[in-house]
């Protein structure tokens, strides 16, 4: 009888997008078709790291959300993710009301700003 074992691979730290600077999700434009299919590879690798219990790769990163409308299933699905891979969130609903954007700041600003808090966190 043939040995069924299946060997995970043990889980690598996280790298860069092939051939990509995408560092903040701003709109859908910045998806190409060969990183859509990039992120659906890594996606099946976090489900089976999800399969096995979780992860600690991403213990000392921090997951910064925006929403500018409230959004819970997509928030706590993001928020769930983080913590199962062994993450932290920092998060906020209300960007519309809070955002430095009511005083004229562009988004993009709001986003570079927010990395850099979330990185020194």
């Amino acid at each position: 009888m043939a040995d069924s074992t299946v060997t995970i691979p043990a889980p690598q730290a996280p790298t860069p997008l092939r051939g990509s600077r995408l560092q903040h999700v701003v709109e859908s434009q910045q998806f190409t078709v060969p990183l859509l299919m990039e992120l659906f590879e890594r996606t099946r690798g976090m489900e089976r790291i999800v399969a096995r219990g979780g992860s600690l790769d991403y213990q000392n990163r921090i997951l910064a959300t925006l929403f500018y409308a409230p959004s819970t299933r997509t928030r706590f699905c993001f928020e769930a993710s983080m913590h199962r891979l062994g993450g932290r969130v920092l998060s906020t609903e209300h960007a519309h009301v809070f955002s430095s954007e009511m005083e004229g700041e562009q988004v993009e600003d709001s986003i570079r700003i927010l990395g850099v808090i979330a990185m020194s966190s």
